[in-house]
């Protein structure tokens, strides 16, 4: 077993995962999203060796964490990949009746294209959920999920494979016609499918 890494979190819902860090025996810095940013390199005095992203907003875009961190950045995506990449994943899997999951994965230069290292189906069919208590199943899955493998994934025993055919993706602007009916986002799943957009 490899010893312990230094991590950069980027994401608005690091505790969730520190417990999981600390177990290892990791140190971990974290940054949060700022609005209207993208994220550059990561400073200098960080130096970390693995990059965890869990609801991220923004893409990696610089060639630097190519270069650098090249099968050693991943994210926790709370959809089902290849479906639902990009933004907003639950509520597309609503609106487009595909397959419910989550997916820890490296991060290449597409958008959550890159290989698959876990992931796991949730059966949320023909259940009683919100978008909210959805949303909150499927993060407390992938959480889950990242507990267990976490350690695998660091020392290089899980190993990653491609993403299947298929599949599609969203930006964050795609789900603004059904922002109406979204104002809590308590609205029932299984209206979803059939909400009209408005302007």
């Amino acid at each position: 077993m490899a010893g312990p890494v230094n991590v950069l979190l980027l994401s608005p819902y690091a505790g969730a995962l520190l417990p999981t860090f600390k177990r290892a025996g990791d140190s971990v810095d974290t940054i949060l999203p700022a609005d209207d940013r993208e994220f550059a390199v990561p400073p200098d005095a960080l130096r970390p060796e693995w990059i965890v992203l869990y609801g991220w907003p923004y893409v990696l875009r610089d060639d630097f964490y190519w270069r650098h961190y090249k099968g050693r950045i991943i994210n926790l995506h709370i959809s089902l990949l290849p479906w639902n990449r990009g933004a907003d994943p639950n509520f597309w899997s609503w609106r487009e009746d595909t397959p419910k999951g989550v997916t820890i994965h490296q991060v290449d230069k597409g958008l959550d294209t890159g290989p698959v290292l876990v992931a796991s189906e949730h059966s949320l069919y023909g259940s009683n959920h919100t978008l909210a208590s959805s949303h909150k199943a499927l993060s407390a899955t992938v959480e889950g999920l990242f507990a267990t493998h976490w350690a695998g994934i660091r020392d290089g025993e899980i190993g990653p494979r491609e993403q299947g055919p298929g599949g599609g993706n969203h930006k964050r602007i795609d789900i603004e016609p059904f922002r109406w009916a979204l104002k809590d986002w308590s609205l029932p799943c299984a209206e979803v499918a059939g909400l009209e957009p408005r302007p």
